[in-house]
């Protein structure tokens, strides 16, 4: 096939335009075209003779009557097969044989040849209106040989003077996750005045591309920019440092409007540098947006950025982002809290409309109740008139992010003064205290409700909280049928402490009453601790008044109970059999039951689901235990079918008749009824038998089962006895699983790898690209495997060998295993593999077998490679230290070493060969848990200093117990933003 770049401007202005010059491509139609080529049909065939310029002038009509949207030509361009379509679409276009709006370009799925990106650029680039609105790039067009290619796109047309045209003008242009590294500033250098929005996030960008962006934004060259986002990138404190002295030292007031620097590792060194840049206040008082999560700042840099605030240096701040900050951190230990309370105390952040906290610890739980600071900081939240136009409020995450009951009483009783921010979104945080304590602080919170202080609500999550009784549970549920939330739209509430009946039946009465009409997604988890069981009457009547058209709008439903028998369940099935609930697209369920039941509410449910009784419903997650409930619910289930339009996921776990929840489930896969699961997942321990396990895997590729969008089996908690028989089973089958993805499995013998051997040489598993064996043996047919072409699709391989010195009962030993292994590493087979973790080869010479297999240089897409408790003693390491080259592993971006027995000569091996050879991408080095001591330093210290691993972020060396405090200083201070030594 030709791959031409003949110049399109040698046509002239007549000549047809009927393939691309550089020819051979066929010019399949589009979608919106195949109507209109379909309709004229018949005449092709009776105007065979027709000119190439009548095909040409008709070609253009039916352009201009079909006028193809950006997002249709992006599709087409982005692969061989439309790309000649899109081709001429835009040949057309530049020369005015039709008009069409090109807005957007998509190129993030580009894989074609850069002279074919030439071309398509080309006829954008010379056209009339070159004004770009989005361009969105990908990985491929931003480096070498298409990166220059794309950088034209911005520059004037050749031999254009100064005052000729100009490049192509864009406001919005998005590179994001295009792995520019170095290549950055030459994309900086070319970037169009017109630009208003630059999105770099997830660029493995530092403090030298910070310089080069800070010198363009200094220079004044980007007069309109109104955003940028930067998230996701390794910066540190010195490329925010860098980024901050370009915007202080900018030649002319900025336009930014957003600053997003979420996750780039600023510390509080580079959110004090961001905030001397905030009080240069010429140069960001326009700035509406700041996104700080995620950086570590805690209570040193909430000061600098308090301080900052304080000056009213963004006094048009809308929206505040600090989640997941260690705000109250000095140490691990220490807390300093004066830094939140100042935040929440200014007055200078009226315009402030969102606020995120959370993953924070925002107040001293621990303080005594009757000490005013404990209730201040939380009121300050609600003070009137001190965020008069706060809208969304984040306090919720993890287990840390507390809220006393006095503070959560402070905060509702500040809400029901005049004056009190109305707001629309609103997460509480948990509370750590102990069941039962005072729930004053729900009451208030539900009072405020009632008195119609947040009527203005369209989100609510309420995480589980300690002060959360049966009483107050029931009040707050109350308030929500007053009306008096008229516009609610996601409710998530999570009551862990009992005695939720009453609490239930009210929202069952409030979704009765129409009262959350407006409810799009609702989430209730009553699961709490394995004694707590929710009364079964009051789960039906939340279920059946589903059914009753109250939440006509719903969209994801979410409930999690436990209870004695099935008669929630039954209720459930009602509600949704009844047709109440015509927009639900997920239903989330996580159920168990224990006691007897005569097992009707499952029936019911299982036949609800199977009869399409809720036709809107995509996606259905299903966490069921014990199990006795499992056959019940696959008699209502095979009374109909679950079709593929409803991807299932199916978890299963506790204890029960197993057995028999096997055989249904089998029995239904069997009979093609089931044929919409995408996953299963065993989650109890030894749940399988051996007869279920085969019974099950015989099912699994059974003729008529049709499980085309099974994509995983989660069996890893199973014995090995028993995931042999299902491996031996899916064998057995004369069906595929052509979407199957993951296969997680727990140690099996060799039959087990011989069965993988089966499934893999007949192409019953195509798909697969995560695979985890840990196995003591069959090492030869997981190799077969492994080197089989029907494993292209691996890009994930985890391998336990469990080999000691003595190699087990493998014939010749560990090095002789490891030699078998290493050939599937050779073979080429693997060649697209992008993550290897490779456990217990403890034999030193069964180490220098995997670096020979390493060693080939045929796993040029491993970007991480793991080795857990891989001997690298001094030959060891030496073997590897000949591989993690960029020679062998060119794409190759972390390396994780733990329990290797790493010494200091073997660490020198490694860097004495980065620091004369090429060195792969490293962005990560692991080499935790080692025996290194302080005789490394010197050679860490050379190698960091030669930044032969330019891209290097995180070196993490804790637990190497042999290096004393005077190494671990030295480092840390020579290079705080890239050595970790875990103490924080």
């Amino acid at each position: 096939m030709s791959q031409s770049t003949t110049n399109v401007e040698s046509s002239p202005p007549g000549a047809p335009l009927l393939c691309p010059p550089d020819g051979g491509f066929s010019l399949q139609s589009p979608n919106f075209l195949n109507d209109a080529l379909l309709a004229g049909e018949e005449d092709s065939r009776q105007s065979r003779g027709t000119s190439a310029q009548r095909m040409d002038s008709e070609l253009s009509v039916l352009f201009e009557h079909a006028r193809p949207s950006g997002e249709a030509i992006s599709e087409l361009a982005s692969n061989r097969s439309g790309y000649g379509v899109a081709w001429l679409l835009l040949e057309f276009k530049r020369k005015g044989r039709t008009d069409f709006p090109l807005q957007n370009l998509d190129l993030s799925s580009f894989s074609l040849s850069a002279s074919k990106l030439k071309l398509l650029l080309t006829s954008i680039r010379k056209g009339p209106n070159v004004l770009l609105e989005t361009l969105k790039c990908g990985a491929h067009v931003c480096r070498d040989p298409c990166l220059p290619v794309l950088l034209e796109l911005f520059l004037p047309p050749q031999g254009e003077g100064p005052d000729g045209l100009p490049g192509v003008r864009s406001k919005t242009l998005s590179l994001s996750d295009c792995d520019l590294g170095p290549a950055a500033p030459s994309i900086f250098n070319v970037l169009p005045e017109s630009l208003e929005h630059l999105g770099l996030s997830e660029n493995r960008l530092r403090k030298a591309a910070m310089e080069g962006l800070g010198s363009l934004l200094s220079s004044g060259r980007l007069p309109a920019l109104l955003s940028l986002d930067l998230s996701d990138n390794p910066l540190g404190p010195s490329g925010v440092r860098a980024l901050a002295e370009g915007i202080c030292s900018a030649s002319r007031p900025f336009a930014l409007k957003s600053l997003k620097l979420s996750r780039t590792r600023a510390k509080a060194e580079g959110v004090e540098a961001l905030a001397q840049a905030l009080k240069a206040k010429e140069t960001t008082n326009g700035l509406q947006i700041l996104d700080l999560e995620g950086n570590k700042m805690m209570a040193e840099g909430l000061k600098h950025l308090v301080s900052a605030l304080s000056a009213r240096s963004v006094p048009h701040l809308r929206v505040l982002i600090l989640k997941g900050n260690s705000l109250s951190h000095v140490t691990p230990v220490e807390r300093d809290y004066s830094p939140i309370r100042q935040l929440l105390c200014t007055s200078v952040l009226a315009e402030l409309e969102e606020l995120d906290l959370s993953s924070n610890v925002l107040f001293d739980i621990y303080a005594a109740a009757t000490a005013p600071v404990v209730a201040g900081a939380a009121a300050s939240l609600a003070f009137p008139g001190r965020f008069p136009k706060l809208r969304r409020l984040d306090l919720g995450g993890p287990f840390w992010s507390q809220m006393s009951a006095e503070q959560l009483l402070a905060f509702a009783t500040a809400l029901q003064v005049d004056g009190a921010p109305s707001l629309e979104e609103l997460v509480i945080p948990r509370t750590g205290g102990n069941v039962g304590e005072s729930p004053e602080g729900v009451v208030a919170f539900a009072n405020a409700i009632n008195a119609g202080r947040l009527s203005q609500l369209t989100s609510l999550t309420l995480q589980n909280r300690s002060d959360m009784t049966g009483e107050s549970f029931a009040a707050f549920s109350r308030s929500l049928s007053t009306g008096k939330t008229p516009l609610l739209q996601t409710l998530d509430v999570e009551m862990h402490n009992g005695h939720a009946e009453k609490g239930v039946e009210a929202i069952a009465e409030t979704i009765q009453g129409g009262e959350l009409s407006l409810l799009r997604t609702f989430r209730l988890d009553l699961r709490g601790r394995l004694s707590i069981v929710t009364d079964s009457g009051a789960i039906w009547k939340l279920g059946a008044s589903l059914g009753c058209g109250g939440c006509p709008a719903l969209q994801t439903l979410e409930l999690n109970w436990r209870e004695e028998g099935d008669v929630g369940i039954g209720g459930l099935a009602q509600g949704l059999g009844e047709g109440g609930l015509p927009c639900l697209e997920d239903l989330s369920l996580d159920v168990k039951c224990w006691g007897e039941g005569e097992g009707s509410g499952f029936v019911d449910f299982g036949e609800v689901l199977s009869t399409g009784k809720v036709p809107s419903l995509r996606t259905l997650t299903i966490a069921l235990g014990p199990c006795d409930s499992v056959p019940f619910l696959c008699e209502g289930l095979s009374r109909g079918r679950m079709g593929p339009r409803v991807q299932v996921d199916l978890g299963l776990s506790g204890d029960g008749n197993i057995d028999e929840a096997v055989t249904r489930l089998a029995d239904l896969i069997r009979e093609g009824k089931f044929s919409s699961l995408q996953k299963i997942a065993f989650k109890g321990f030894y749940m399988l038998s051996e007869s279920g396990g085969e019974m099950l895997g015989e099912a699994l590729t059974h003729a008529d089962a049709c499980m085309n969008s099974l994509e995983e089996i989660f069996i890893e908690k199973q014995s090995s006895e028993s995931v042999v028989s299902l491996l031996k089973g899916l064998c057995r089958g004369a069906g595929r699983l052509p979407a199957l993805e993951s296969l997680r499995c727990p140690p099996i013998d060799s039959q087990g790898a011989e069965c993988l051997h089966a499934l893999v040489n007949g192409a019953k598993i195509p798909a697969l690209r995560d695979l985890k064996w840990v196995g003591m043996g069959g090492v030869e047919s997981l190799t077969a495997a492994l080197n089989s072409p029907n494993i292209s699709a691996l890009r994930e391989l985890e391998v336990g060998l469990c080999l000691t010195a003595c190699g087990g009962s493998f014939p010749g030993g560990a090095v002789a295993a490891v030699k078998v292994f290493s050939t599937a590493l050779s073979s080429g087979n693997l060649r697209r593999l992008e993550e290897l973790c490779v456990r217990t080869v403890r034999a030193p010479e069964a180490t220098l077998a995997l670096c020979e297999g390493l060693n080939s240089g045929k796993m040029s897409s491993l970007r991480k490679l793991q080795l857990h408790e891989v001997s690298l003693e001094t030959e060891g390491a030496k073997a590897l230290s000949e591989v993690v080259l960029a020679e062998k592993l060119p794409c190759l971006r972390t390396l994780v070493a733990t329990s290797t027995r790493l010494t200091d000569a073997g660490f020198q091996a490694l860097a004495e060969a980065w620091m004369s050879q090429p060195p792969p991408p490293l962005e990560r080095l692991h080499i935790q848990y080692n025996n290194l001591t302080g005789g490394v330093t010197d050679i860490l210290l050379k190698l960091l200093e030669s930044d032969c691993l330019p891209a290097l972020e995180n070196v993490k060396l804790y637990s190497n117990y042999g290096m004393d405090e005077h190494a671990r200083s030295l480092l840390s201070v020579a290079f705080p933003e890239v050595i970790d030594f875990g103490s924080w």
